[in-house]
C-alpha cells in the first residue's frame, strides 16, 4: 500500500527521480520554422485583413473592425501553434512508421530463428 512520505527533502527527490525516468522532452520541432512562421503570417495577416473587405462570404464577418494590434497578434499566434502541430504531427507519423519497419524486422528474425532451431 502507498504511503505518503514526510519528509520534504525525500518527496523533492523522489518525485524529480519520477519526472526524469518518466517524461520524455520533444525534440522534434525546428527553430528556424518557426523563424520562417513568424516573419511571415504577419504580412500575410494584414494582406489577408485587407483582402477580405473584397471576399464575398468573409465580408460579412467584418474584419475591418478589429484594429490591427489585435489582429495581427492573434493571427501569428495561431499560425506559430499551427505550424508546431503540424512539425509534430508529420515528425510522430514518421516515428510511427519506423517503428513498423523496427517492429517487422524484428518479427522476420524471431520467425528465422524459430525456423532453425532444432
Amino acid at each position: 500500500m502507498w504511503k505518503p512520505e514526510k519528509n520534504e527533502e525525500e518527496r523533492k527527490r523522489l518525485f524529480l527521480e519520477f519526472m526524469k525516468k518518466e517524461v520524455k522532452e520533444t525534440k522534434v520541432v525546428d527553430d528556424s520554422f518557426f523563424v520562417a512562421a513568424g516573419l511571415a503570417v504577419p504580412v500575410a495577416a494584414v494582406v489577408g485583413k485587407r483582402a477580405s473587405g473584397h471576399i464575398p462570404y468573409v465580408k460579412s464577418v467584418r474584419l475591418d473592425l478589429v484594429p490591427n494590434v489585435v489582429f495581427v497578434p492573434f493571427v501569428t499566434l495561431l499560425g506559430i501553434v499551427g505550424a508546431t502541430a503540424w512539425q509534430m504531427g508529420n515528425k510522430s507519423a514518421a516515428a510511427k512508421e519506423e517503428e513498423k519497419k523496427t517492429s517487422k524486422q524484428r518479427a522476420a528474425e524471431e520467425q528465422k530463428d524459430v525456423n532453425q532451431a532444432p
